[in-house]
């Protein structure tokens, strides 16, 4: 359960504080995958060369970095963001040996050679896309993946329980039409999606699908900003239990562990 330092936008500096448990334990569960399915990535000499596309404040690629030194992890956010200027920021990036590149992966290729990264994270970006833009993003991953090499994705799940009960209430899953005029920033959430449909359109681009899991990462310990909200999450978090005893797919995360088919020689 560790989780590295990251940049803090309310402090403006590095920050090793605690973070929100829902963050916690989504980084917890991508380092096991690392750990489980690509340990020989690990042990590569030279190194490896991982690659975290929307880093953020760096809660993700901090933790890779540290859990992982042995491989080269480069990181990739858009140069809108408004903390990118920040020499705090950019510090981390020196002190943790991780590599920052600017680009907008909507628009623009990855700036990485084919076949060139043996381990790619996607964590909670997918939604924040355009849909029209995902299939060619998730064939430019393809791209630059060596043979044999693993993306690791997580993404909110669109049929998830509390969806389910704010489309019963009328509501709306995705954010207010208003959140996609922020100047300078990124969209929000755009299109979410279920593990098995993300997972088809992968395998139409070529990957093979090792494995699909469903977690609720917004655990009793998470709090909001509402204590209505969190009263009533608390009632559904115990309303699902009996329902995930037969179906875990009414919880609110999903990841994915893809792999790029090894060259003849199983490189």
């Amino acid at each position: 359960n560790f989780v590295g330092p990251y940049y803090s936008r309310s402090s403006q500096v590095g920050s090793s504080s605690p973070i929100a448990d829902p963050a916690i334990r989504r980084i917890s569960t991508i380092l096991q995958f690392i750990s489980d399915f690509a340990p020989q990535v690990i042990l590569t000499t030279p190194p490896a060369q991982g690659l975290e596309i929307g880093v953020d404040f760096g809660y993700l690629l901090f933790s890779l970095a540290t859990a992982f030194p042995q491989i080269d992890w480069h990181g990739l956010e858009h140069a809108s963001r408004k903390f990118i200027s920040d020499p705090n920021y950019r510090r981390l990036f020196e002190k943790y040996n991780c590599k920052l590149h600017l680009t907008d992966v909507v628009s623009q290729p990855l700036p990485y050679a084919d076949n060139s990264c043996s381990i790619v994270t996607f964590s909670e970006v997918l939604e924040h896309i355009s849909p029209d833009r995902v299939p060619a993003l998730i064939r430019e991953i393809y791209r630059v993946l060596r043979p044999g090499g693993w993306l690791i994705i997580s993404s909110p799940n669109l049929v998830c329980s509390i969806n389910r009960i704010k489309i019963l209430a009328g509501k709306s899953i995705l954010e207010p039409v208003d959140a996609f005029l922020k100047e300078g920033d990124t969209y929000g959430h755009i299109r979410l999606y279920t593990a098995e449909e993300f997972t088809a359109m992968a395998k139409r681009c070529g990957y093979i699908i090792r494995h699909i899991r469903y977690e609720n990462i917004l655990s009793w310990n998470w709090y909001s900003n509402s204590l209505l909200k969190d009263i009533l999450y608390r009632i559904i978090w115990l309303l699902e239990g009996p329902v995930r005893l037969f179906t875990d797919r009414i919880s609110d995360t999903w990841y994915a562990v893809l792999q790029k088919e090894a060259d003849r020689t199983g490189s």
